[in-house]
């Protein structure tokens, strides 16, 4: 979720930067929004309460976790005449690959995450991280992964506001699509729009 955070600022400042119009975010309406606030309300729990996540582990975590993504899917369908919608779509759908075809974990390099840990110094979870083969809704890459490419891969070091951590192409995808679509709206052009008596005119 850090991860989106960060891509809308940086395209706040892309926007800003090249002229777009900050007030024109304020136009954006979208349609069907309550799939984006269910997906928000199941993600948000799993990503930031650890009791949550160990609390619906296995196949229910991963169901919701797939409901999820699949509630963004449908979302970003509904929204396509928006600008990155296929790429929150596409990030979604390569999110629900791994986790639904591994018992409903999503599966992670353990060893590249320990060793982004060693780095921040933060020796005692590194060796944590390293001996656990389930963590919270995650799992270690085995050769039995499945989709193990668009598993949590991408290693992310400590930046101003967030801890090291890692996160799948699924996520860079949605990333860069939120990005694509604040830039988009910030420089989106108005809409003429004829009332019947200025045709007639």
């Amino acid at each position: 979720m850090t991860l989106f955070i960060l891509f809308l600022i940086i395209g706040l400042v892309i926007g800003l930067l090249t002229r777009g119009d900050l007030l024109k975010l304020g136009e954006l309406k979208f349609k069907q929004p309550g799939l984006l606030i269910l997906a928000l309300l199941i993600r948000l729990p799993l990503q930031f309460s650890p009791e949550f996540s160990q609390a619906v582990g296995g196949a229910v975590g991963g169901l919701l976790q797939v409901i999820a993504f699949s509630a963004a899917i449908a979302f970003a369908i509904a929204n396509r005449d928006q600008r990155g919608m296929f790429l929150i779509a596409l990030g979604a759908l390569f999110n629900i690959l791994p986790i639904a075809t591994n018992g409903g974990y999503m599966p992670g390099d353990r060893a590249m995450y320990a060793q982004l840990l060693i780095a921040d110094g933060q020796l005692e979870r590194a060796e944590w991280v390293d001996s656990a083969d389930i963590l919270l809704h995650t799992r270690r890459i085995t050769p039995e992964t499945h989709f193990w490419f668009l598993s949590d891969v991408i290693p992310v070091p400590r930046l101003i506001f967030t801890r090291p951590y890692m996160i799948s192409p699924g996520d860079v995808c949605m990333a860069l699509g939120i990005m694509v679509l604040v830039i988009a709206t910030m420089h989106r052009r108005p809409t003429l729009r004829l009332s019947l008596e200025d045709i007639k005119a």
